[in-house]
């Protein structure tokens, strides 16, 4: 049995938002071939209005030290991801949006009652994986786009996880597929993905966001769930992260 779920960080200035299933793109003027590559156990990848790192856990956060040559400054220790809404090359970016005070972000699976979770903080490593490669030429939404790929297993359970980034996109598009490889029928699986988002906590030196779910997945014709994080920083229009 194969199971696929797909879930996506849109930027809008400081709003994030995480949709579980697929967006749409979105176009704008510079040109930067989107990159993808790997730093000792690490990847990087970005398009020209955002970047981020991932770390061998599958979850986001490689150190910022390392960050290849290009990349910006998350201005922390590590790359969640940052992104660049106001389209001004780089001059004035938003972020880290995960990395600052205690990092929350990741996921985790349930099997028949029990979980194994995947998780920045810490770090916690539930799910033994690595990542198995990085492609820097990927088609999709009719853009060239950066791609890594993440894979684990756990529980008689092979997970497969890939981040994108377009070239011009605002988003980072996560497809997460789950293949029953033991011998018997599994059942009770439950696939979650979390974040705790401190949007532009750097700039602002403030943790709070105001959290909302905007919409609720109420069954198989109405698939699509998304919570939304938001900050108003003073003297600037609303910044929101969907999720």
């Amino acid at each position: 049995m194969v199971k696929k779920f797909f879930s996506c960080y849109l930027v809008n200035r400081l709003d994030v938002f995480l949709f579980f299933l697929l967006f749409g793109c979105v176009s704008f003027m510079y040109a930067q071939v989107p990159n993808a590559q790997l730093s000792g156990t690490n990847a990087y990848f970005r398009g020209n209005y955002i970047e981020a790192g991932l770390s061998d856990r599958g979850t986001f956060g490689a150190p910022n030290g390392t960050r290849p040559s290009g990349y910006h400054n998350s201005r922390f220790s590590s790359l969640g991801f940052i992104a660049n809404p106001a389209n001004d090359g780089w001059v004035n970016y938003d972020g880290d949006y995960f990395i600052p005070g205690t990092p929350e972000e990741g996921f985790a699976i349930e099997i028949n009652g029990t979980t194994y979770n995947n998780n920045t903080r810490g770090p916690i490593e539930e799910i033994p994986g690595s990542i198995t490669s990085v492609n820097s030429s990927t088609s999709y939404c009719a853009e060239d786009a950066a791609e890594v790929i993440w894979e684990g297993s756990v529980g008689g359970i092979d997970v497969h996880r890939s981040y994108i980034v377009t070239e011009n996109g605002l988003f980072i598009k996560m497809t997460t597929t789950l293949t029953n490889t033991s011998s018997t029928t599994l059942n009770n699986i439950f696939w979650m993905h979390n974040v705790d988002p401190d949007n532009n906590q750097g700039l602002s030196g403030n943790f709070d966001t105001t959290n909302s779910i905007e919409a609720q997945a109420s069954g198989l014709l109405d698939k699509l769930a998304v919570v939304r994080a938001l900050k108003i920083l003073l003297g600037s229009l609303p910044t929101p992260m969907v999720l």
